[in-house]
């Protein structure tokens, strides 16, 4: 399962989509916002059952246009995907850019704040979860801490990374292990290096339970 952060133009992503056509990436979800669009692509190996987005209600001014980060109505997308025995909860985000503004850390707070809520709200017991995305905030830092308190989340990375992120959701009933994260290196098509995370999934066994 891949998020993509900056499928803005709809020829890139359909070049991206064909290419992938043939691997076991066939299914696919973007997630319309603003008015270029919000950039969250979710490409799964697995078929997409349902799918949500919540645009954040702050960002940048709109007569930055330059910056685009209004224009593209940025926000987190939700895929619930089904897997054998069950489904998993994918969230991508792309949060506010900094561009060297301070005042656009008060943004990123208040969005992290708004990723929070709603993965409190759309997360299900039952459903292992996941959170991906370019949170243009550094570990430590208060945007990122906003959304990690408020969230439950946990990296899932062996590895460091300065503002792209894989996370886990907290959940009681499952548990999570990091085999291994591989780090691909920009290569043209994005300024950012991008992150592959390999979890095992495995549900907490009650302890009073018996198997025959």
């Amino acid at each position: 399962i891949v998020g993509f952060q900056e499928s803005f133009i709809e020829k890139d992503r359909t070049i991206l989509i064909d290419a992938l056509k043939d691997s076991r990436l066939k299914y696919h979800q973007y997630y319309p916002s603003g008015t270029v669009g919000s950039g969250l692509l979710i490409s799964s190996a697995f078929p997409i059952r349902e799918v949500l987005f919540h645009r954040y209600t702050v960002s940048n001014p709109w007569y930055k246009f330059w910056e685009g980060d209004w224009w593209a109505g940025k926000g987190l997308a939700l895929a619930r995907i089904e897997v054998q025995g069950g489904y998993v909860d994918l969230y991508n985000t792309h949060a506010q850019a900094g561009y060297g503004n301070p005042a656009y850390r008060i943004v990123r707070i208040q969005q992290m704040t708004e990723l929070a809520e709603f993965i409190n709200r759309s997360k299900v017991d039952t459903i292992p979860a996941f959170l991906v995305g370019d949170m243009n905030c550094r570990p430590g830092s208060e945007d990122f801490e906003t959304a990690v308190q408020g969230a439950g989340l946990v990296r899932a990375m062996l590895i460091p990374s300065s503002i792209d992120h894989i996370f886990k959701v907290t959940n009681e009933h499952y548990s999570f292990e990091v085999i291994e994260t591989i780090e691909i290196p920009r290569a043209g098509l994005s300024d950012h290096n991008g992150y592959v995370s390999d979890i095992r999934i495995a549900p907490e066994v009650d302890s009073q339970t018996s198997v025959l």
